[in-house]
């Protein structure tokens, strides 16, 4: 059962307010709403889910996209997140169905891979971990650069995955690692922190691992975004309840602040967004459910041609608007589907 009376993650205020309405359930039934702390004005998911219930939604389809298609959280974001029950992307043992359209596939991470590494700032290469490290792309990406990577992560296929590309992986949550005080120049969380039931613990952790004048990296989805506002709880990016977590720029800067990081770049636009918001959309106006096709990379091909048709119908305009969309949308709001920052520690 979820664990009740949650207080907020970020300052502890026990009271809050409604957020998004109606409740949302999980597609195990379990209901939960998204609520905004009444203090510090974070989003998070109410109740807590139970460890036993994370690791059954984790077992979904969640983590076999993340391998297949490339854009992850992850329905659609990328390298693989990974803390399991205590946290990200993912203890699902479930394959990934070959979809035929791998160059599709190995466009996306391309685009996605070039773009994560230009939030490390140019910075000259030397040690990096990847927390939540999924099938290792990101990392494999950086050590081709000359980069010495580690990574970490939840799920034991991920691990296998990251391994073969000779990447070394604790398989476990970052405080078991143990790893040494200042042992790091980067640190990276893709689409982590939004899954964790305490994000400061893993944050007050990365402080210590990493050099004084080393970069944190951290992504996770803007709640503030325009198309979150457009589709309500049909906004792909919402996850609940796997994402315990909804950030705002405000309250993610308040996060970092209190672990004593500062934020250095912020990214709102992402090559990418127009991915998140043509399933955003999709899904708001219904065609998911009335064709069963849920990602175009695995489930198109083994539909039925109506379904097919019916998608590609409804379906393409919604593509065909959703990157103009994504660029004016951010540059109007300031806000786009994901919010990334490169921080520097505040605090001697």
């Amino acid at each position: 059962m979820p664990e009740p009376g949650r207080a907020c993650p970020l300052c502890g205020e026990s009271a809050k307010r409604p957020f998004l309405g109606p409740v949302v359930s999980s597609a195990r039934g379990v209901p939960y709403e998204v609520v905004s702390c009444v203090r510090c004005s974070l989003r998070y998911t109410h109740p807590l889910p139970s460890p036993a219930e994370l690791s059954q939604l984790y077992e979904d389809e969640y983590y076999a996209f993340a391998y297949d298609g490339a854009t992850g959280d992850r329905a659609a974001t990328g390298s693989g997140t990974g803390t399991g029950t205590g946290g990200t992307g993912g203890t699902g043992t479930v394959k990934a169905r070959r979809s035929g359209i791998a160059w599709l596939a190995s466009l996306f991470k391309v685009v996605l891979l070039r773009d994560r590494g230009r939030a490390l700032l140019d910075r000259k290469p030397g040690r990096v971990l990847d927390i939540g490290c999924g099938n290792g792309d990101f990392l494999s990406f950086l050590k081709r650069r000359g980069w010495e990577v580690a990574g970490t992560d939840f799920s034991a296929e991920a691990a296998a995955l990251a391994r073969a590309k000779g990447i070394p992986v604790h398989r476990g949550d970052l405080a078991s690692a143990a790893f040494p005080d200042r042992a790091f120049d980067v640190v990276t969380l893709w689409h982590v922190v939004e899954h964790l039931p305490h994000p400061h613990r893993e944050l007050d952790e990365v402080e210590r691992i990493l050099r004084d004048d080393g970069l944190l990296v951290i992504e996770v989805p803007n709640s503030d975004c325009p198309t979150r506002r457009l589709c309500g709880t049909a906004w792909r990016q919402l996850d609940v309840p796997r994402h315990l977590q909804h950030f705002t720029p405000e309250t993610l800067a308040a996060m970092l602040a209190r672990s004593g990081f500062a934020i250095d770049r912020r990214q709102d636009f992402h090559a990418i967004d127009f991915d998140l918001v043509f399933y955003s959309v999709a899904d708001r106006l219904g065609i998911t459910r009335r064709t069963g096709i849920r990602y175009f990379s695995t489930d198109f091909r083994p539909a039925s041609l109506r379904a097919k048709l019916a998608f590609l119908a409804f379906g393409l305009p919604i593509a065909l608007l959703s990157l103009p969309y994504a660029a004016v949308a951010t540059r109007l709001s300031g806000n786009g589907e994901s919010l990334t920052v490169t921080c520097r520690k505040s605090r001697p």
